[in-house]
């Protein structure tokens, strides 16, 4: 027998006709379905692939190749310093400088501090080395295909990441739930907003649930089917995923668990597996320790801020609501306590698969349930740590679906034949549609007045008409009427499905009615699902779009090497991944602030913000008097532009303040020549006589008008589509500052 052979363990033969897969042999410990027919787990698989693909094309329409979170400032900061000098150390110079360390620098909030208040200060993101490793790589490969693809690859990592987690779902679910099982989990998966969301994002979470997705499914097959390359590939993959994030470490508890149960102590073979199993594991968490260790001098990024402790059982008592009512609305709405029921039946039949799934949710679950940062709300904020559980829990309720399946299947009694159903089917899905938009017609019309009623035509004409000849010719009313009718029209084709399945378990029996039901249910979590995914894609995307127009416009302008101030967090976190600036946000030019450090949260609770650089910073700078903090900022500017680096200022444009001539007619923007009112940092930092400034390039960002609906209108989601489609505009201006001109008065 082979390494790759399935076990020799004996199958029941009355259950492969002709035109079936070879059976499925069972392996001790875990039994699966029935095997289906080659035909159909090819169709399934293919919709799967479709299912992939389209979720991949979704999740790029609201794509952005910018985004200026904190977390995703670390890791990918965090890569960029990894592809340059193989460690994630980012190392403050002050500008002009070879070796001196500049405590007024941007860095990022998720970083913690190393040999602080020495000279050889420096910070290290707070998460594991795993995703920034990913990040190097890819701008490795873009080094060698040109600058711009640096940044559209590392971007790029999400989407595809998370395309890849809902094929993979897919695959796992059809080893406990067959391929219409593994199918519906994909869907519920692919369109929950946690994955929507994250697929967009590039913080860790996109990753980690492809590589505990995959290596499950791996891990799994390597249970059946045994298999050295299974058993290196699934622990490589659930190894990796625990040096994304650190939580995933608990993956160690499934994959020992199936090394016990696949161990048979009379096969070399097998205990060799699994000890290659178990060390695959090992080596990449191995290697994140021993970085962490030489690096940071822990064992993990989250011990200097006190987060590695925060675990308690009051912060349980305060969040089990909050999980439990999250996972079940925006996480897997309707599913959560259908998906528990699944897993504690599981354990009927069969504890030893069950054990296994259990050790893949359980530790994922209670870890955030008693974690002391659970924020409440409609957004995924707190949803996002249970991602990597989301595929289990799905595949848990199709998996109990398919039970009641097998046991509808045993017990039927026969019905319609195909000559008949088929038929029935289609009658019922066109008579359900018919009458659902007639009703859904009816209502609209009742609503409405007269002047409303005349621009919707003949349902009948319309039904099946895709689009109108030219929307933007439309009046307001005319494009409110299409807007409903489309609406309309796409509930009653719902409808309409919904009566299909309905028919089709009338004429089959019984033996349809759970599929059928599953079908149906699916639907519902699907619409729930959409309903609350697609508003929040499109303010990210507006969001992030108006961050990258702005980056794009400074770092057309400002070099690599230059000195920008900058007030907005976001767009320093996106500008110390696209450029390489020197940053300043001037918080630690101001004495307030400055004075204010010590009273954050005390250093020995779990926070964000390491309180060490905190308390480091504080100590540097207690003493210095507002006139000594400026000056400070001004041998900065003044030590930059003697080293020829330039130095810019990014600042909301004033309506009193001055666009110059050519600035104005290059973009646009209307601009009066009044007397200048500068912001406090700007006019304490660039002295006249000293500095000399120039507006440089101006550019508009757009705030979308918010529409109060119409009384007789049912409140939509979002906004209607406000008159100027660009909103109310203001401007944002660069200003490059230079060294005045001997005995001049004014900048």
């Amino acid at each position: 027998m082979t390494a790759d052979a399935p076990i020799d363990l004996p199958v029941d033969s009355s259950i492969n006709p002709i035109g079936y897969a070879k059976p499925v042999v069972r392996a001790p410990g875990i039994e699966l379905l029935e095997p289906e027919p080659r035909w159909k787990r090819y169709i399934y698989g293919v919709i799967a692939l479709l299912l992939s693909i389209g979720f991949f094309y979704t999740v790029m329409s609201y794509w952005v190749p910018a985004h200026g979170g904190t977390d995703q400032n670390g890791y990918l900061v965090g890569g960029k310093m990894f592809a340059q000098t193989l460690t994630m150390r980012l190392s403050p110079i002050h500008p002009g400088s070879r070796d001196e360390f500049d405590p007024h620098q941007f860095v990022g909030r998720m970083w913690v501090g190393a040999g602080l208040g020495t000279p050889d200060e420096r910070y290290y993101p707070k998460y594991p080395l795993g995703l920034p490793a990913l990040y190097a790589g890819l701008l490795w490969i873009a080094s060698l295909m040109g600058p711009a693809w640096g940044l559209w690859l590392a971007y790029g990592l999400s989407p595809v990441a998370m395309s890849l987690a809902v094929l993979g779902s897919y695959l796992l679910a059809r080893r406990f739930a067959g391929s219409f099982g593994g199918l519906l989990t994909a869907i519920v998966f692919a369109t929950s907003p946690v994955s929507l969301q994250l697929a967009i994002n590039p913080n860790s979470h996109a990753a980690a649930v492809c590589c505990v997705v995959w290596g499950m499914y791996l891990l799994i097959g390597w249970w059946q089917f045994r298999g050295v390359w299974r058993a290196i590939t699934a622990g490589l993959l659930l190894g990796y995923a625990g040096t994304i994030r650190y939580s995933e470490g608990t993956l160690i508890l499934p994959i020992g668990l199936v090394a016990l149960f696949a161990l048979r102590w009379r096969d070399w073979k097998t205990l060799w597996q699994a000890v290659g199993l178990l060390a695959a594991w090992a080596v990449p968490v191995g290697l994140l320790v021993l970085y962490n260790h030489f690096a940071i001098g822990d064992l993990t990024g989250y011990d200097p801020t006190n987060e590695s402790t925060g675990f308690m059982l009051g912060y349980g008592v305060d969040n089990w609501e909050t999980m439990l009512r999250q996972i079940n609305t925006n996480g897997l709405a309707q599913l959560f306590p259908l998906a528990l029921a699944g897993l504690f039946w599981m354990f009927w039949w069969n504890w030893r698969a069950a054990s296994v799934i259990a050790a893949w949710i359980v530790p994922c679950l209670l870890i955030y349930t008693f974690y002391y940062w659970a924020p409440d709300g409609t957004s995924i904020g707190y949803l996002r740590f249970f991602t990597t559980i989301l595929p289990a829990l799905a595949m848990c309720f199709f998996w109990l679906v398919s039970r009641l399946n097998i046991w509808a299947a045993r017990r039927d009694s026969g019905g319609a034949s195909l000559a008949v159903t088929i038929p029935v089917v289609v009658a019922a899905a066109i008579v359900v549609s018919a009458v659902a938009m007639l009703a859904l017609d009816r209502a609209w019309r009742l609503e409405h007045d007269a002047a409303q009623t005349a621009n919707q035509q003949s349902w009948s004409d319309r039904f099946l008409r895709l689009s109108t000849a030219d929307a933007d010719a439309d009046t307001d009313t005319q494009r409110d009427a299409r807007i409903q009718f489309d609406a309309n029209r796409c509930g009653a084709v719902a409808l309409g499905v919904a009566g299909a399945l309905v028919a089709l378990a009338l004429a089959r029996g019984r033996v349809v009615v759970p599929a059928v039901g599953a079908g149906l249910f699916t639907g519902v979590v699907v619409a729930i699902h959409l309903t609350n995914a697609l508003p929040a894609l499109e303010t990210d995307q507006s969001t992030q779009y108006q961050l990258s127009f702005t980056t794009d416009a400074i770092h057309s302008v400002a070099p690599d090497g230059s000195v920008i101030f900058c007030q907005e967090q976001p767009v320093l976190n996106v500008l110390q991944f696209v450029g390489d600036y020197s940053l300043y946000d001037g918080n630690s030019f101001r004495r307030d602030w400055v004075q204010n450090l010590p009273n954050a949260d005390p250093p020995d609770q779990p926070q964000g913000l390491d309180p060490g650089r905190r308390d480091a910073l504080f100590k540097r700078l207690k003493n210095f008097s507002q006139p000594a903090l400026d000056e400070q900022a001004r041998r900065i500017m003044q030590d930059a532009l003697m080293a020829n680096r330039r130095v810019f200022f990014m600042l909301p444009a004033r309506p009193n303040e001055p666009i110059p001539k050519k600035v104005r007619k290059a973009t646009g923007l209307v601009g009066k020549e009044k007397n200048v009112r500068l912001p406090d940092i700007f006019a304490r930092l660039c002295t006249p006589g000293r500095f000399a400034t120039e507006v440089v390039s101006v550019w508009p960002g757009y705030v979308p008008d918010l529409i109060v609906p119409k009384v007789n209108k049912p409140r939509g989601l979002r906004p209607d589509r406000p008159p100027d489609p660009q909103g109310a505009r203001h401007a944002i201006e660069l200003i490059e500052v230079t060294l005045a001109a001997p005995g001049s008065a004014r900048g």
